[in-house]
């Protein structure tokens, strides 16, 4: 203990490394004055963190704010107090520095102090007999102890992941410690801008965001596994059912329900469809193999198109005269194709995120397989729309002029620019007019049309209107008929460099060969079959969502059920398939303190069996100390006996197993982690020197660790002790139950 004293003196120096004390101290200085002069006192001062908040009491020591009297009263209240303590534990380095600022009207209260001491500044403080009391937000969170002010070190907090502004719902809780109750007509709150200055966004949202959202904590443990596998009468699905995690889902469940129902009437409507069949059609089959095949290529493209627009290179193949195979899947239709007149860029919204969206205007062939009644509506809605554009529209000396080779020729683009989008029949061939995002472009094909002007179709000029009808004829042609040639290369053409966009383009281009290679596409009543089988796979997917919704499978952690039951099985804790637990699992179920599967392992594996009590203690402390190592930690082992330090590696060396076997088992959490999580060897050496009966204070002073720590650490210690007892009668083991008995 002599070797380890130092260790607390330089507590502060090792936790203020890289700040200007002297700057802080007088900043404190001088918001104390201020306190002091505006009479605000008593004031809270909420640091997070507990070192903090002794580092901050130390700056003041030398301050004095009680008088003798007060002096006299906190002297009397603190003797009665510490009275309770036996021995040298009330000369305990933590009872007499707390005490000696206690007198001066300074306090101090986190989870690192002792239970008593907590309590004592609790009490002091709501006598009115601590000014100034430094706090985590503890001190907020469970004792009604109000003061006239309050002031913030900072706004930002480590949560245990990394460092982050305090939620709107923190700082209300903290702040609104400040005001008395039938003392103050108000309270003030004070953020000392010490370091950063916190930006008027930042505050705004502190000081007037929503309240934090609740969120269920509902976790599943090996140990709550093991018990309910146990139990008949409730199963580990109705466990998670009941959580508040599935709160939602579970109130909409009524309403999923009846959309079932109705799904599952609208898919018998469906099956009573008559299939169009006449000498040019195909069986439902072939039809329904098609639609899928269709689909696929369908979602595959619409990912590729949005790569290929990000790319500046690439969405230049996006231009005039480009032909394309074009696909809605919403509309019903099958994949046509279509010739691009124009393209532009969607304007983005301010503060949109991501890269700009291209919107095409297409000439689409239509299949000669549309449905007469649908090809008259179309016509008729176009004669409509164009029979209101006004003659004086017509000849407006507004428009576009093109230029050719023989002489320049005007054209006035509102014939169809305004309306699309539009349908027509030249030369017996029914196409469309329309705007389109590029996403609905389900592949580019190559060959542009030469001459192409789509200002000239978009003017009603026949003669360009046909050309493009023939070249997109010739095109459709030669797709069908096998041509290769016509489909681009994903790096010198499309200049994809992802090997992930690379294989999906190569299984794009896949699935379009297939799709080419399907009979049904000479079918005269292919529109109406695709159409068919398109609403029957859409309702029978709805159908498929909603009863997944329904079952025990859509629970949010079935997956992480699935993947324990995999680890218990692993290292038998209940057997496959029926889910049977094994003496292993009965022991893992007695564990509840600490990491049950590293705990349990570390019984069957004899890791205590050799140890004397003050060792197997030592080493069960690993488990239920929650504190951090420090970088000094594996130094300290060295001063314990050899044997421990053996069975300290060997603890280690199964907790990383068991954290490489969740990972196989798909667990997501890394073993690394799973070890830091599991194991802490910061108070192995502190609990050693206990077990042996040392005095508490000569502890203390050994290492860096707060009393209240190690006090809260002995106490979740002994519970284990008690769960290792129990263990080791329901596993029939003397030995270990002998080894418990002293600990």
């Amino acid at each position: 203990s002599q070797q380890r004293a130092p260790q607390r003196a330089h507590q502060q120096q090792k936790f203020s490394k890289g700040r200007n004390l002297n700057n802080e101290r007088t900043q404190l200085g001088k918001l104390l004055g201020i306190l002091k002069k505006e009479d605000l006192l008593p004031t809270i001062i909420f640091a997070f963190s507990k070192k903090r908040c002794d580092i901050l009491a130390e700056y003041i020591r030398s301050r004095d704010m009680t008088t003798a009297e007060e002096k006299g009263e906190i002297h009397m209240f603190c003797s009665r107090s510490f009275s309770r303590l036996a021995g040298t534990d009330r000369n305990l380095p933590q009872i007499n520095r707390v005490q000696d600022l206690l007198k001066k009207g300074i306090g101090v209260h986190h989870s690192g102090l002792l239970p008593i001491v907590r309590e004592v500044v609790e009490m002091l403080f709501c006598k009115g007999l601590v000014k100034i009391l430094f706090s985590t937000e503890t001190f907020a969170m469970g004792v009604n102890a109000p003061a006239r002010s309050v002031v913030f070190h900072s706004l930002r907090k480590h949560d245990g992941q990394s460092f982050r502004t305090l939620l709107s719902g923190e700082y209300t809780q903290m702040a609104g410690r400040a005001g008395r109750r039938g003392l103050d007509k108000f309270g003030t709150v004070i953020v000392a801008c010490w370091e950063d200055i916190p930006g008027e966004l930042e505050l705004k949202k502190l000081l007037t965001g929503s309240a934090t959202r609740l969120q269920s904590k509902f976790r599943l443990t090996y140990n709550m596994i093991l018990n309910l596998l146990r139990v008949d009468e409730m199963k580990i699905e109705d466990m998670i059912r009941r959580s508040f995690g599935e709160f939602h889902a579970q109130a909409a469940l009524p309403s999923a329900k009846a959309l079932l129902k109705r799904a599952n009437k609208a898919c018998t409507s469906l099956d009573l469809v008559e299939w169009p069949i006449d000498k040019g059609s195909f069986e439902e089959e072939e039809v329904n193999e098609y639609a899928t095949c269709v689909n696929e290529a369908g979602e595959i493209g619409r990912y590729l198109m949005g790569k290929v627009q990000e790319s500046h290179s690439s969405s230049a193949l996006l231009g005039r005269g480009k032909p394309v195979l074009y696909y809605k899947s919403e509309s019903g239709d099958v994949p046509q194709i279509a010739l691009i007149c124009e393209a532009k860029t969607a304007p983005q919204k301010i503060g949109a995120l991501g890269k700009s969206r291209k919107t095409l205007t297409l000439f689409v062939l239509h299949n000669e397989s549309m449905p007469m009644d649908e090809v008259v509506s179309k016509l008729e809605e176009t004669n409509e729309k164009l029979s209101r554009v006004s003659q004086k529209d017509r000849d407006s000396g507004g428009g576009a002029v093109m230029y050719s080779k023989k002489a320049p020729k005007m054209y006035h683009t509102q014939v169809f620019a305004q309306h699309l989008p539009v349908t027509r029949e030249t030369k017996g061939r029914v196409w469309s007019l329309l705007e389109a995002p590029a996403e609905d472009v389900l592949i580019l094909l190559r060959g542009d049309m030469a001459g192409f002007d789509g200002r000239a179709v978009l003017a009603d000029d026949m003669g360009m209107i046909g050309e493009t009808i023939d070249f997109l004829s010739r095109t459709w042609g030669s797709f069908l008929g096998g041509g290769e040639d016509l489909l681009l290369s994903a790096k010198s053409d499309l200049r994809l460099q992802d090997i992930d966009d690379i294989q999906y383009y190569m299984k794009l281009t896949e699935l379009v060969g297939q799709i080419r290679g399907f009979r049904c596409n000479a079918s005269s009543r292919l529109f109406e079959q695709f159409r068919i089988v398109q609403a029957k796979l859409k309702i029978g997917q709805r159908i498929s969502e909603l009863r997944h919704k329904l079952s025990d499978a859509s629970l949010h952690q079935m997956p992480e059920f699935h993947q324990r039951i995999a680890v218990l099985q692993t290292f038998g804790y209940v057997t496959a398939p029926h889910q049977l637990v094994a003496m292993k699992g009965r022991v893992g179920a007695e564990l509840q303190s600490c990491d049950e599967l590293l705990a349990t392992e570390m019984i069957f594996r004899g890791l205590l069996s050799s140890l004397r009590p003050e060792e197997a203690i030592a080493l069960m402390s690993a488990l239920v100390f929650q504190g951090k190592e420090g970088p000094g930690d594996d130094e300290d082992l060295g001063d314990l006996p050899v044997a421990l330090q053996d069975k300290i590696q060997d603890l280690r060396d199964l907790a990383l197993e068991l954290g490489e076997a969740q990972k196989l088992c798909g667990m997501e959490l890394p073993p690394e982690d799973y070890v830091r999580g599991a194991l802490s060897m910061g108070l192995v050496w502190v609990t050693y020197e206990w077990a042996l009966g040392k005095e508490f204070k000569e502890i203390c002073e050994g290492t860096e660790v707060m009393e209240g720590t190690i006090v809260r650490t002995i106490i979740r210690l002994e519970e284990c002790c008690r769960e290792f007892k129990d263990a080791a009668r329901v596993m029939g083991n003397p030995s270990l139950l002998k080894l418990m008995e002293p600990a």
